[in-house]
């Protein structure tokens, strides 16, 4: 025997299932927010800026999904033209989640910048840049389009979406990948730095997996679900996947630590002549953080304050 919800359990269903990861992940984000500005870090005021613009943007967009979400489920029970005379707020989606997606892509663009210091990674930066506009561009073009044309008719908007959507994980790709090679080129004949490295490595991957699968994932679901909400589920915490992406590398650093302080990552190669102990028999090496400490057996020590290549990064 059918339950009255099953016609429409794949435009109600997601809308439920996205709406509690939403309020899940923003949770988390308060939570790293409080944990970041709790921690002491002397960083730059436009990083300290870019983090409450994120959580600012969140908010809204959380509120923006509620209302949505409310309007549908609660108010539109029982009235199968809910679904065709969506509230305003659900045309957001794209809108919020895009806008996140960017401003986090801008900080890791920048932070392939002053870490590559070459020229293929000041073109690979600006290509990232490039990329979040576009995405962030389609996304609020799709937004504005879907509120004008009836739920059946959205499959029309594919070009938009997939531009939106490939956009995101083709940034997110661009970024893991960028980072992977600059660590790849500052790995030498020091077994700390090497190991720190590694460590590096499979944060990256990690980090930049979350946002690329979850673009993917949603990109799919609307090219073979588009007369559904079931790819509303993904776009609905979207934009909070980055934001705690981007909370969570920041907040992986020691308190009072000045990484981000000048605008400037120095990174300083294994492989430099001050960091060769067999050419430098008297010396000793031991990496702390950003900062590493050389001494001499005559117990002088020299000490190197500019931020290197570390686990701060």
């Amino acid at each position: 025997m059918a339950r009255g919800g099953e016609p429409f359990l794949l435009l109600t269903g997601p809308l439920f299932i996205g709406s509690l990861f939403n309020w899940s992940l923003l949770g988390t984000l308060v939570i790293q927010t409080y944990v970041y500005y709790s921690s002491g870090y002397k960083d730059s005021k436009w990083i300290k800026g870019l983090v409450i613009s994120t959580l600012s943007l969140d908010i809204v967009q959380t509120v923006f999904a509620t209302h949505a979400v409310w309007q549908i489920l609660i108010l539109g029970w029982g009235n199968p033209e809910t679904f065709t005379e969506l509230p305003w707020t659900a045309y957001t989606f794209p809108v919020m989640s895009g806008t996140v997606a960017a401003l986090v892509q801008f900080f890791f663009s920048w932070r392939i910048w002053v870490l590559g210091r070459t020229k293929i990674a000041y073109i690979v930066a600006i290509v990232i840049d490039l990329v979040a506009v576009m995405q962030m561009t389609s996304g609020l073009a799709a937004g504005i389009q879907t509120a004008f044309i009836p739920i059946e008719k959205v499959g029309e908007l594919a070009p938009q979406f997939t531009i939106w959507l490939a956009g995101s994980f083709g940034a997110d790709v661009l970024i893991v990948v960028s980072m992977l090679w600059i660590l790849h080129q500052n790995k030498g004949g020091i077994a700390a730095t090497n190991g720190l490295i590694d460590r590096l490595t499979v944060r990256v991957v990690h980090s930049g997996a979350v946002t690329a699968i979850a673009a993917g994932v949603e990109l799919v679901l609307f090219i073979r679900m588009s007369t559904t909400f079931v790819h509303d589920t993904p776009a609905l915490f979207l934009g909070k996947l980055y934001s705690n992406v981007l909370l969570a590398n920041l907040n992986t650093r020691r308190r009072n630590d000045t990484t981000y302080s000048t605008g400037v990552i120095s990174v300083i190669s294994p492989d430099h002549p001050m960091f060769n102990i067999n050419e430098r028999p008297g010396l000793r090496s031991a990496l702390d953080g950003s900062e590493t400490q050389l001494d001499n057996t005559r117990g002088s020590e020299v000490k190197f304050s500019t931020p290197v290549l570390s686990d701060h990064v």
